[in-house]
C-alpha cells in the first residue's frame, strides 16, 4: 500500500506540471460596463478596421473612435455622453479605408489627428473640438506619393508630438508633425528590396527633459520565411534607425499584423509589441517587451487558448503604468461565437496571471471583431475599447476598469476536457452540446494503442478500471475538431 501511495503522489505531481490547463478550467472574465454604440444607428456595415484614443479632458474622459466600412466615421463621447458620430472629411474624395486616430489637447481644445487610405493613397485630416462642436481644422490631405500605400498607423505622446508610418511601394515611410499638422516632415525609413515589408506600426515615448523615443515594428516577407522586426529611430525627423528585434517563422507558419505601444512618460521607457503567430494547429498571441536597449520575449499571451482562432491583437499601456492591455479576436468552437478577449500584463510584459482572461464585450451573442484599445493618456486606470458587432452592424465602445475583474457566468476558455482526472474506474469527455459522437484513440506513455473507437458516444463513459496505472494520451477527432489531451489512471 505504501508503494502504491507513493506512486500515486508522484504521478499526480507530474501531471500537475505537464497538463495543468486540463485540470483547471480557465475562466473568461468580462468587464462590467455595458457596450455602447459609437455608430449610433448610422447604418454602418462592412467595417474591417477600427481605431480609438482616450484622454482626460476638462474633468472628464474624452473618447474618440474611427472606423471604415460603407461610410468612414468618427464617433465621440464625453464621459457618459453624448454618443454621436459624423463622416470623416476624406469621404468626399472616395471610400476611406483603414483609419487610425489619436487625440491631444491644445489651448483647451481637442484635436483629433486621423490617418487613412483612399484608393491606396495615404491621407490625413485634423478635426477640432471646442465647446461641444466639431470643425475641420485641416481638411483631408494626401501625403503619399502614389497609389501603392498600405496600413497607415499613428501615435501621439502627451506633449502633442505625432508620428505616423505606412508602407509605400515596399518602403517604410514615416511622418513627423504635431497634433495640428504643423511643419510636417516625411522620411523613408527602409527599402524592402527583394523582400516585402508589410504592416508597420509605430509608438512614441516622450519624457520631459529627455529625447523623444520612437520605435517601428513590421513584418519582412521572404520566399521561405516571415520575420517580426523592431527598429528604433535615432531621433526626431530622422530616417536613421537601429534594428533591435528579428523573430522569424518559416513557411507555412505565418504572422498576422504586429502592433506596438509605449508607456506614459512618468515611468521608465517601455514598449510592448504583440502579434498573432499561426504555427501548425496553434494560433498564438505573442508579446515582446522592449526597454530602449534590449527586448524580452517571446511571451505566449494566450496560453491555454492556442487551439482556437486568435487574430487581430491590439495593445496599450494603462496610464497609471500598472500594466498593459492586450486584446484580440477569439473564435471559440465551444460557443460558436467570436469575443474580444483581454489579457493583462505588467509593464515589463509578464503575465499577471496564467489562467484568467477577460471578455471585453458585454454582449454574449453574435460576433464581436476588430478590436482597438487605448489608455496611455487617460490619466487613470480606465481603458477605452472599440470593436464591431457583425450582427447589428454597430461599432461599439466602452470604458473598462483595468484593475477590476467581473466573472461572466457560464463561459469557459478551456473547459475540463476529461473528468475525473486523475481517474480510477472511468473517464468522461466534456466537448459541449454541438458534439454527439467522436473518434477516439488512447495511447499509453510508450505510444501503444490501448483503446480505439471510431464512433464513441459522448454520453458514455470510457472504462479505465482495467488500465495499468500511469499517464495516457487520448486523441479526439471529428470532421472539424482534432485534440490530444493527457490523463492519469491511478
Amino acid at each position: 500500500m505504501k508503494t502504491k501511495y507513493k506512486f500515486n503522489i508522484i504521478i499526480a505531481l507530474i501531471f500537475a506540471f505537464i497538463n495543468i490547463n486540463t485540470i483547471y478550467a480557465q475562466n473568461f472574465i468580462a468587464a462590467g460596463t455595458n457596450d455602447l454604440n459609437a455608430s449610433w444607428g448610422t447604418g454602418t456595415s462592412n467595417v474591417v478596421n477600427t481605431g480609438n484614443d482616450i484622454i482626460y479632458f476638462d474633468q472628464d474622459y474624452f473618447q474618440v473612435s474611427v472606423w471604415d466600412g460603407n461610410v468612414a466615421m468618427l464617433g465621440w463621447d464625453v464621459g457618459s455622453g453624448p454618443k454621436l458620430a459624423f463622416a470623416l472629411d476624406g469621404t468626399k474624395y472616395g471610400n476611406v479605408k483603414d483609419p487610425d486616430v489619436v487625440i491631444s489637447e491644445v489651448n483647451n481644445r481637442i484635436y483629433a489627428f486621423i490617418i487613412y487610405l483612399i484608393n491606396n493613397d495615404v491621407y490625413i485630416e485634423v478635426q477640432e473640438y471646442y465647446q461641444g462642436n466639431w470643425n475641420v481644422f485641416v481638411s483631408a490631405t494626401q501625403i503619399s506619393n502614389n497609389q501603392a500605400a498600405h496600413n497607415p498607423n499613428v501615435d501621439v505622446d502627451n506633449a502633442g508630438n505625432v508620428v505616423a508610418v505606412w508602407e509605400e511601394t515596399n518602403k517604410l515611410r514615416i511622418l513627423y508633425t504635431d497634433i495640428q499638422y504643423n511643419n510636417p516632415n516625411i522620411q523613408t525609413l527602409l527599402d524592402g528590396g527583394s523582400n516585402t515589408l508589410r504592416d508597420p506600426d509605430v509608438a512614441i515615448y516622450y519624457k520631459s527633459g529627455s529625447n523623444t523615443n520612437i520605435v517601428v515594428c513590421y513584418i519582412i516577407n521572404s520566399q521561405t520565411s516571415q520575420t517580426l522586426t523592431l527598429i528604433k529611430v535615432a531621433n526626431w525627423n530622422s530616417s536613421a534607425n537601429t534594428n533591435f528585434l528579428n523573430y522569424p517563422v518559416n513557411t507555412p507558419d505565418y504572422f498576422g499584423k504586429p502592433r506596438v505601444a509605449a508607456n506614459l512618460n512618468s515611468f521608465n521607457m517601455r514598449f510592448e509589441i504583440v502579434v498573432d503567430k499561426h504555427q501548425g494547429t496553434d494560433n498564438l498571441i505573442i508579446g515582446f517587451n522592449y526597454n530602449g536597449n534590449t527586448s524580452s520575449g517571446p511571451t505566449i499571451i494566450n496560453h491555454g487558448l492556442e487551439e482556437y482562432d486568435n487574430n487581430s491583437p491590439a495593445v496599450s499601456f494603462a496610464a497609471t503604468n500598472t500594466g498593459i492591455s492586450v486584446v484580440w479576436e477569439n473564435n471559440s468552437f465551444w460557443s460558436n461565437q467570436t469575443d474580444i478577449i483581454q489579457k493583462k500584463l505588467d509593464v515589463y510584459g509578464n503575465l499577471m496571471s496564467q489562467n484568467d482572461f477577460q471578455v471585453v464585450n458585454k454582449t454574449t451573442t453574435n460576433d464581436q471583431v476588430i478590436p482597438s484599445v487605448s489608455g496611455k493618456n487617460s490619466n487613470s486606470i480606465f481603458m477605452q475599447h472599440t470593436f464591431f458587432d457583425m450582427a447589428s452592424n454597430e461599432v461599439r465602445y466602452k470604458i473598462s476598469n483595468f484593475s477590476k475583474n467581473y466573472i461572466r457566468v457560464g463561459r469557459f476558455s478551456n473547459p475540463t476536457l476529461i473528468s475525473p482526472n486523475p481517474a480510477k474506474d472511468f473517464i468522461k469527455l466534456n466537448l459541449g452540446q454541438e458534439f454527439q459522437a467522436v473518434k477516439i484513440v488512447i495511447y499509453d506513455a510508450n505510444s501503444r494503442i490501448v483503446l480505439k473507437n471510431d464512433y464513441f458516444d459522448l454520453n458514455s463513459q470510457i472504462q479505465t478500471d482495467n488500465f495499468q496505472q500511469g499517464v495516457y494520451f487520448i486523441r479526439i477527432t471529428t470532421d472539424n475538431y482534432n485534440k490530444t489531451a493527457k490523463f492519469i489512471v491511478l
